[in-house]
C-alpha cells in the first residue's frame, strides 16, 4: 500500500508544473489612450469583482468585453467592460471573451488603428490564444475579412470607421485562450494510475 502511495504521490508532483495558474493578457491600444484588458487571475472570479472596471469613449471610439448576466458565470450588471479579468484558467480548460469595437456617433470619421498583444505567464505554462473576427459591419468596405484568425498577435490592426449607438453592430472578435497540460506531465500521472492498478490486482490475486 505504500508503493501505492508513493507512485500517486510521483504522479502527482510530476503533473504540478501544469497545474500552476496561467495568465492570458491582451492589450488594445487606439491611438495610444484605449485600452482593453481580457486576462486571468488566480484570485479573480468570472463573476463581477474588484479585477472588473467599466471606461466611457475615448478618442471617439468605444471597445469592450460584452458580459450578460447569467453567462458563463457572469452574475452582474449586463453591458461592455473595458476590463474583464476572469479567474485562473486550468490544464485542459478554455475561456472565450466576446469584444466589440465600435466608434461615438457624431465623432470624426477616422479609422482604428490598434495593436494587439497578448503573453503567458508563467512562461513555462502552455497556453494556446487565438484572436478571430467574427462580424463586421455590413456597410463597411476594407479592413480584414469575416472568418480572419489571429494565433499570434498582429502588429498592427487597421478598421475602417463605423459609428452607431448600438456596440453589438461593431466590430466583433472572439479571444480564446487554452491551457494545454505539459507533454511530460501526462505520461507520468498515466505511470502512477497504471501501477496503482497493478499492485491491486496483485493483491486480488494473493
Amino acid at each position: 500500500m505504500r508503493t501505492a502511495f508513493c507512485l500517486l504521490f510521483l504522479a502527482l508532483c510530476a503533473l504540478q508544473p501544469a497545474l500552476a495558474s496561467v495568465t492570458g493578457v491582451s492589450g488594445w491600444a487606439c491611438r495610444g489612450t484605449l485600452r482593453v484588458a481580457m486576462y486571468t487571475l488566480p484570485d479573480a472570479t468570472d463573476s463581477l469583482d474588484s479585477y472588473d472596471w467599466q471606461l466611457g469613449p475615448i478618442d471617439g471610439w468605444l471597445a469592450g468585453s460584452y458580459r450578460v448576466d447569467g453567462q458563463d458565470g457572469w452574475a452582474g450588471t449586463e453591458g461592455f467592460y473595458n476590463g474583464d479579468v476572469r479567474a485562473k484558467l486550468l490544464p485542459g480548460q478554455t475561456k472565450t471573451w466576446m469584444l466589440y469595437i465600435w466608434a461615438v456617433p457624431g465623432g470624426s470619421a477616422q479609422d482604428f488603428v490598434s495593436s494587439w498583444t497578448w503573453a503567458v505567464a508563467p512562461r513555462d505554462s502552455s497556453v494556446e490564444a487565438r484572436l478571430e473576427l467574427i462580424q463586421k459591419p455590413s456597410s463597411v468596405t476594407g479592413g480584414p475579412a469575416p472568418g480572419t484568425v489571429w494565433t499570434t498577435p498582429p502588429a498592427s490592426l487597421s478598421l475602417p470607421f463605423y459609428g452607431t449607438s448600438d456596440g453589438l453592430t461593431g466590430y466583433g472578435f472572439k479571444f480564446t485562450l487554452t491551457a494545454v497540460p505539459e507533454p511530460s506531465s501526462l505520461p507520468a500521472l498515466a505511470g502512477g494510475i497504471a501501477g496503482l492498478g497493478g499492485l491491486a490486482l496483485r493483491r486480488k490475486r494473493r
